[in-house]
């Protein structure tokens, strides 16, 4: 039986919540960025970090411009951010500028994510993978952070699919105060900061985060022995809460994994109800 759930699983995966958009994107940068990111290292240093550490005083900067909500400080220090990463992809033949219709927040979100597989790959338990993706969810949605989070835990990232999602998202409305503190915020899940200062920014520039680790990582990628474990107690808990029978029960587990968890999928927050009843 389990044979036969994990060949569903694979099935759904592959055929649920597909986007007819073409990807253009990620046939144009596969090659380019076809080796692993461990050999594209900065003298052993990943390429955001690289970029960060050429202004030792950024995270005091960025902290004074979030605590005096100053919007003018905050964006100068974003737009130089972001142009110091555009200009490493520049190098490779890749415009940032353009691929984003100059959405600097985009561009940012993109260092960030590549530095977070860097990370991953270099020492996976030194990436602070939950608190990173609560941090940026606001920006790039719920189902766009589990599917990314997931390529990277399962070794599957590929930059040109997250350029190509990235611009999907389209551009998002946010102060620069918002940016900015979401900046600091992953610079502190990252360990950019050599000495982290205290920041108390205005609550009106503060977005609520989304919580996207109410289901574990595990879950969507599927592992036959984190099943082994929970798959029974999960068709239970769904049918003692809606499911109409143990059929109906495995459909909703597979399409939650399927769509990445998306919050729009009523099955989400059945699933979502069985991991907060255990923990």
């Amino acid at each position: 039986m389990k044979l036969i759930y994990s060949l569903l699983l694979v099935l759904f995966i592959s055929f649920s919540c597909s986007k007819s958009d073409e990807h253009t994107a990620e046939s144009q940068y596969r090659s380019i960025h076809s080796t692993s990111s461990i050999e594209e290292t900065i003298q052993g240093k990943t390429r955001l970090l690289n970029v960060i550490e050429n202004n030792e005083l950024l995270d005091s900067e960025l902290a004074d411009a979030i605590n005096s909500n100053d919007s003018y400080n905050s964006e100068q220090i974003i737009h130089n951010m972001a142009n110091d990463i555009a200009n490493q992809y520049q190098n490779s033949g890749i415009n940032l500028y353009q691929e984003f219709e100059n959405d600097e927040t985009r561009i940012i979100l993109l260092g960030m994510i590549e530095d977070m597989n860097d990370k991953y790959l270099i020492n996976p338990s030194s990436a602070n993978i939950g608190c990173f993706f609560t941090a940026v969810s606001t920006f790039i949605g719920v189902t766009q952070a589990r599917s990314i989070w997931r390529s990277i835990v399962s070794g599957s990232y590929n930059v040109g699919t997250v350029i190509d999602a990235l611009k999907l998202a389209g551009k998002r409305v946010a102060g620069v105060l918002t940016v900015a503190i979401m900046v600091y915020d992953v610079g502190e899940c990252l360990g950019w900061w050599d000495a982290t200062v205290p920041i108390t920014p205005d609550p009106s520039a503060v977005s609520e985060p989304t919580n996207i680790n109410n289901i574990p990582i595990d879950f969507f990628l599927g592992s036959e022995a984190y099943f082994d474990i929970h798959w029974s107690s999960i068709v239970n808990y769904l049918l003692g809460n809606g499911a109409s029978d143990t059929t109906e029960a495995n459909s909703i587990i597979n399409n939650v994994i399927s769509c990445n968890g998306d919050p729009a999928y009523e099955g989400t927050s059945m699933i979502e109800s069985y991991f907060n009843s255990i923990n």
